[in-house]
């Protein structure tokens, strides 16, 4: 997983340099705590109780004028949360049968996301954005066999940058998460998380 983020970080480096010349293009990083909502799958009574989790890392962004912003990135997802099993219905005196777990695992999240400025000022802007994620696991950092590998989520968010000179700023952006498949079998079909982005963006 670290050969793999480090691959993409160096490869997300060069394009920003070999475009860097022309000043359409910008380099980000940010750290956001993320919150998920997490239920049980249907005809199942599980209790999932979620832990603080994060997501942070760097990103490109190209833009193609002063409101329109198309990016991509390289980020390490972290989903953290405890569960209460219920598999009463089957036999509750079975010792193999697991009455609780504490799951933890790392994902390489590259997103591609559009954003538009609404309001345009000398240094305030506002903005909303979307866009998708494609996530890969890390099987080196997992407490639980059943969770899947490879995941999608569409998002959506809104945001306020404040620019500090032509060359920095700094933003603020909550965003909402759609999973299109559960984490793990047990769960329901579609988690959702919600962070909130504290970024510093540097353009040449």
């Amino acid at each position: 997983m670290k050969q793999m983020f480090l691959s993409a970080i160096v490869l997300l480096a060069a394009s920003f340099t070999m475009t860097a010349q022309n000043s359409p293009v910008s380099l980000g990083v940010s750290f956001s705590p993320s919150f998920y909502s997490i239920g049980p799958a249907d005809g199942m009574c599980h209790t999932y109780i979620t832990r603080f989790s994060f997501r942070s890392g760097v990103d490109v962004r190209y833009h193609l004028n002063d409101q329109i912003t198309l990016s991509t990135g390289a980020y390490l997802s972290e989903i953290a949360y405890d569960v209460d099993y219920d598999f009463s219905f089957i036999d509750p005196y079975d010792p193999l049968i697991p009455r609780e777990g504490s799951i933890h695992a790392l994902y390489l999240d590259i997103p591609l996301e559009f954003s538009c400025n609404i309001v345009s000022g000398e240094h305030f802007s506002v903005l909303v954005h979307s866009g998708d994620s494609t996530t890969f696991e890390n099987d080196q950092i997992r407490d639980s066999e059943y969770l899947e590998s490879f995941l999608i989520s569409l998002k959506a968010g809104a945001g306020v940058r404040y620019k500090i000179n032509d060359r920095f700023a700094v933003r603020i952006e909550p965003q909402f998460r759609f999973f299109l498949k559960p984490f793990d079998f047990m769960m329901s079909d579609h988690p959702t998380a919600t962070d909130i982005h504290f970024g510093v963006d540097f353009r040449f």
